[in-house]
């Protein structure tokens, strides 16, 4: 089986204010997301998001729990989640809201 590459991200790390995020720019190849999510915080959402076109507004785009396949264009969960990139040229993981605690997501993209 061939290797194929991966890169990291840590979009959020230890957040414990409503915050963007880092910015994943997508490259030509990338086909999939994982997200992993570790909250402990007692009420936070997270809100999936891509744009296609860095001078486009943010949209809200569908995840999929790995754990129940629920489809979601947000996470209050912890859990691993996934996205398909076909198209996207920039995805966030963007924290609107979070209550006592913090969450933390990690993400892998591979081709």
């Amino acid at each position: 089986m061939p290797n194929r590459p991966i890169a990291f991200i840590k979009f959020q790390e230890n957040t414990i204010a409503p915050s963007d995020g880092e910015i994943l720019s997508v490259n030509t190849g990338s086909s999939i997301l994982n997200i992993d999510i570790k909250n402990t915080s007692t009420d936070a959402v997270l809100n999936f998001e891509a744009r296609i076109n860095e001078n486009l507004d943010w949209v809200k785009i569908n995840a999929v729990n790995l754990t129940n396949y629920d489809i979601s264009t947000t996470a209050n969960t912890d859990g691993i989640y996934q996205i398909d990139l076909t198209g996207l040229s920039f995805v966030r993981c963007r924290v609107s809201d979070i209550t006592d605690g913090d969450i933390t997501v990690n993400g892998k993209v591979v081709s």
